[in-house]
């Protein structure tokens, strides 16, 4: 994870993973619903920007057969 990081709209967001391909991140709390958005993502120096839209959404719970509970 040295020298990687990643903001939404300037707001740091928390990163979980990084790898030479893949790269998960948190996207912050404040960040508002809408379009427009930018993700930059910064390397030793190097940075990347991606514009994208954000949508509303909230975490399920569901029961699969025999009542066991999966998110």
């Amino acid at each position: 994870m040295a020298g990687v990081s990643a903001t939404v709209n300037g707001i740091a967001a928390p990163l979980y993973y990084v790898s030479p391909g893949q790269l998960n991140i948190q996207i912050p709390y404040e960040t508002a619903i809408g379009t427009g958005l930018s993700w930059a993502v910064g390397n030793n120096g190097q940075v990347a920007t991606y514009s994208f839209p954000v949508s509303a959404s909230a975490p399920g719970i569901y029961l699969q057969s025999g009542n066991a509970i999966t998110p």
